[in-house]
């Protein structure tokens, strides 16, 4: 009379692979800058920002604390912490930076391990602090995490390329320092991104400059709508506070604001085929969150239905039926929310494969990212396959009422 439980390996995916399997990172442009001569000078500081960073997703928590929701919850702060790893502050020497991340629940408390061989103190400070937002933002978990008993741990890796991650170079030249200085600054001006709160962001090209050492100023050309303008119109008051050495009497940089928006599934048409992967995989990574969290819902809801059922078994009158069939209930409920998130995850692979399909239609160099789209698709699959299996074992446990 209780429901078996089957735990499975989480194995975290993700688009980004895409951009690993074909070697395509967003970063380098050429553009004019330097002193009276305007030399071409080699910017390596360009790369799209994170819009849902200002604007997280909300995540209701299950009823209790496990392994899986601990993780899930790790999984969807991803986005900050590649954000950190932007700044060259955070990344030592090495191209590749990993952080591991291990939070444990119990005790009357919430505890962080923050570890990486790459990974500077300045970086493991900056990823604290975005964990520590994180999880505050969570409605109702510091209670649940604080009667966790006995602890429970998740544990949560991302992975660095510099060069093919989001990434800011400085030193190589006085244009590059200055794109990078306004890209790392950029994350912190969440109120000119309200217009994009609920929208897709557009690409905004600029010119910024500054003559005799004084602030930078932007001129932004013709946004392509009304919200967009009103983002460039706040950027352009926020240019002068960015801090820069000026090593030229003259500075000219062409810089496009370039964004991503992991909260908000739009796609993105106007930028390029790099930036749109990145934008699936940022949807991509909250949406397999929720799956790994509704993962765990199912996992509390079948431990408690299976405590009930051995309780049962053992003194059947100490049972009301009546509370069989509510938890068997409660139960099924669960698997249904987690083959939901399953599915929206589907959605999202779904995409990227025909993205990736329509790019290897113009250039084979795309084939290796097809196959790392298609595996992904076949492996959600046969998660959400393994997902109503279980549903069904929890279905043939129920007392009849409650199927």
């Amino acid at each position: 009379m209780h429901a078996a439980m089957t735990k499975k390996a989480i194995i975290l995916r993700s688009s980004a692979a895409v951009l690993v399997a074909t070697g395509l990172g967003l970063g380098c442009a050429a553009a004019a800058g330097g002193g009276a001569t305007s030399e071409q000078q080699r910017i390596a500081a360009l790369s799209a920002s994170d819009v849902g960073l200002c604007f997280p997703s909300s995540i209701t928590p299950p009823s209790a604390v496990n392994t899986e929701v601990l993780t899930g919850l790790l999984v969807a702060v991803r986005p900050a912490v590649m954000e950190c790893l932007v700044s060259p502050q955070s990344r030592g020497a090495a191209q590749e930076t990993t952080v591991n991340l291990k939070t444990t629940a119990g005790g009357g408390k919430l505890q962080h391990n923050i570890s990486g061989p790459n990974l500077t103190p300045e970086g493991a400070v900056c990823v604290k602090e975005a964990l520590d937002r994180h999880f505050a933002a969570v409605q109702g978990f510091a209670a649940l995490a604080a009667a966790a008993n006995p602890p429970v741990s998740g544990e949560a890796q991302v992975t660095h390329k510099a060069g093919v991650s989001p990434t800011v170079r400085l030193g190589e030249n006085e244009s590059s320092d200055v794109a990078g200085a306004v890209r790392l600054a950029q994350t912190t001006w969440c109120e000119c991104y309200e217009p994009w709160k609920a929208a897709a962001p557009h690409p905004l090209n600029a010119t910024l400059s500054s003559q005799g050492g004084m602030a930078l100023t932007a001129k932004f050309e013709p946004a392509a709508d009304p919200a967009s303008q009103k983002v460039a119109e706040c950027l352009s008051g926020k240019i002068s506070d960015v801090k820069f050495t000026a090593r030229s009497s003259q500075i000219n940089v062409p810089y496009t604001f370039m964004f991503v928006h992991s909260g908000n599934a739009a796609p993105l048409t106007d930028v390029p085929p790099e930036v749109q992967i990145r934008q699936l995989d940022g949807v991509r990574t909250q949406r397999a969150a929720r799956a790994v969290i509704a993962l765990g819902g199912r996992m509390a809801a079948a431990q408690a239905y299976d405590a009930l059922g051995k309780k049962y078994n053992a003194a059947p009158d100490s049972v009301p039926v009546e509370d069989l069939t509510k938890g068997c209930a409660a139960l099924l409920a669960t698997d249904d929310a987690w083959l939901e998130t399953l599915n929206q995850q589907l959605e999202i692979d779904e995409q990227t494969l025909a993205l990736v399909q329509q790019l290897k239609a113009k250039d084979a160099e795309w084939g290796r990212a097809e196959e790392a789209s298609k595996n992904a698709v076949d492996v959600t699959k046969q998660d959400i396959e393994t997902a109503k299996q279980m549903k069904t074992g929890d279905a043939g446990a129920c007392p009849r009422d409650a199927k």
